[in-house]
């Protein structure tokens, strides 16, 4: 999804919203915004949209929870969430009810299969979707010669079923996920998928006369001979901590009758630089410089990494040059006053009050951010930072491993590798020591071990040092309390976003720092391969 630009007169009850979205209670569901008005529409009532994909059965209970959320808030003025059926407006500008006002809109829609939109069953159907229009786009009349339409007007730009048994030929996945099954899906799916469609025939169409086969997860080329090689050659001789990080394509398209040609190339590439350079040449027109010897036609297999879309989309290529470029070219930079303005003590929520989340600004947009929590709940350490996107998240970068302080992790690994001393990032506090000291009940308990003080003491001065929003209505005292009654994820989770926002704030070199951050999460760090990514 491209990023949006939310209007000066709507970020700040926006950015309220996108935090409800991403607190614990909604964080596993999609959410995806747009800006409904465009340049010249300042007065219509919808300024921006936001849609959020739920279970069917779920959408009662996630509407009311939300419309809770908002309203509980000190920010949000009393009667400014309107409700309605699976719909809350949050008024901006203006006086509810009355003509002429604004308002952020809140719908709340089904997710197809039942699921939210981040279970993996889901993201098989989707994506085994998105290589079934793709091969009704590219393989079958009469939309091989002109664009599939989400609402056609014409009897013959309709998909039939005939059509879709047509078009399955040209699809492998795993597990086999039947026509009928992706047919079903919602319309919103289904028009993201069309549009998905469309763009990959107005770029990749013209080779090779369009006859492309697409797959996802087959055990020849997707499952076999490229993640053999990801284990074989990238995984041993790289950092990189997982496939995704190496190529995160989630389907392949590839010229038919020529997977066997394809395969056998990857499979006489013995190192990461010849593995890479094949895929260049492989997704690379025939107008750039060729990266090995070998004759691989250009454009016969291309990887493409999905997300959701709703409108406008786009598709690039990434990691075509090389690191140096990709760094020289990113114009991300740490955004201290942003950051600092987004720490949280006390979001004054009748649930949930204190967040256990740290979220470290690149950008000046509302998504341009990493969220840094721990991701296991009360079970273990588990502390990452995750890069936010509009509608989705981009990618996780590692922070704690077992009980280690500094650990080989690929946050400090990364930051190593790009010339930062390990002994000047921060150190990570234990898991075993951030334990709360409560009792059975969640009442405090006396004589508070030293350990488990100076625990609460360090969260409190790292809030404390940055002016963290809703300290200030705590003495030290009860902040404290309030610290030491927190769980062990949330004590741990705080603590690990406080050492390095202090980190972030003091480095001489933090806008390099979160540039390799960046380039690492989204899959553009040393040793990631071209792809296209669909967004």
């Amino acid at each position: 999804m491209a990023q949006i630009t939310i209007p000066s007169l709507f970020r700040r009850e926006y950015m309220v919203v996108e935090d409800i979205l991403n607190d614990k209670q909604f964080s596993h569901y999609t959410y995806q915004p747009t800006l409904a008005a465009q340049p010249g529409e300042e007065s219509k009532k919808v300024q921006v949209a936001v849609k959020v994909f739920v279970p069917k059965g779920d959408r009662n209970k996630v509407t009311a929870n939300l419309g809770d959320a908002l309203e509980s808030l000190p920010e949000i003025q009393k009667g400014f969430v309107i409700r309605t059926t699976h719909k809350l407006d949050l008024v901006v500008a203006g006086t509810p009810g009355q003509r002429g006002s604004q308002v952020i809109r809140i719908s709340i829609k089904p997710e197809s299969g039942g699921g939210s939109g981040g279970g993996s069953k889901n993201t098989e159907i989707q994506e085994a979707g998105m290589c079934l229009y793709a091969a009704l786009r590219f393989r079958v009349p009469p939309f091989n010669k002109g664009d599939l339409a989400c609402h056609p007007s014409n009897p013959n730009e309709c998909i039939d079923e005939g059509d879709y048994e047509k078009a399955y030929k040209f699809v492998e996945s795993k597990p086999k996920i039947p026509w009928e099954e992706i047919a079903s899906l919602s319309q919103e799916w289904k028009n993201s998928f069309i549009m998905g469609a469309n763009l990959l025939h107005d770029k990749f169409g013209k080779y090779h006369g369009g006859k492309y086969r697409f797959v996802r997860g087959d055990k020849s080329l997707d499952d076999g001979v490229i993640k053999d090689a990801y284990k074989k050659i990238i995984k041993p001789n790289t950092k990189l901590s997982s496939e995704d990080k190496w190529n995160p394509a989630d389907i392949w398209m590839y010229v038919d009758g020529y997977e066997t040609q394809l395969k056998g190339f990857i499979e006489q590439e013995g190192t990461v630089d010849c593995l890479n350079n094949f895929f260049q040449d492989a997704m690379n027109p025939e107008d750039l410089p060729r990266k090995t010897g070998k004759k691989v036609d250009p454009m016969s297999l291309i990887g493409v990494s999905l997300k959701k879309i709703d409108e406008s989309p786009t598709l690039k290529v990434l990691n075509r040059v090389s690191l140096t470029e990709r760094r020289k070219r990113s114009k991300v930079e740490y955004n201290k006053s942003t950051t600092k303005s987004m720490l949280i003590f006390d979001n004054n929520r009748k649930k949930d009050p204190y967040p256990m989340d740290v979220y470290y600004y690149y950008g000046s947009g509302a998504q341009d951010r990493f969220q840094a929590r721990n991701f296991a709940g009360d079970k273990a350490g588990d502390w990452k930072l995750e890069l936010k996107g509009p509608a989705a998240a981009q990618g996780k970068i590692q922070g704690s491993a077992k009980e280690q302080t500094k650990p080989d992790s690929p946050l400090y690994t990364v930051l190593e590798d790009a010339g930062f001393n390990k002994s000047s990032l921060p150190s990570l506090p234990k898991w075993s020591q951030c334990e709360p000291h409560v009792d059975r009940n969640g009442n405090l308990k006396d004589n508070i071990p030293n350990s488990v003080q100076e625990i609460t003491d360090a969260i409190y001065k790292g809030l404390k040092d940055n002016s963290a929003t809703g300290l200030n209505k705590y003495t030290e005292a009860g902040a404290k309390t309030a610290i030491n009654l927190q769980s062990q994820s949330y004590r741990f989770s705080k603590l690990c976003g406080l050492r390095w926002l202090e980190w972030f704030n003091t480095a001489t070199e933090s806008d390099r720092a979160m540039r390799e951050l960046y380039l690492y999460a989204g899959s553009q760090g040393e040793g990631a391969c071209i792809h296209y990514k669909l967004s």
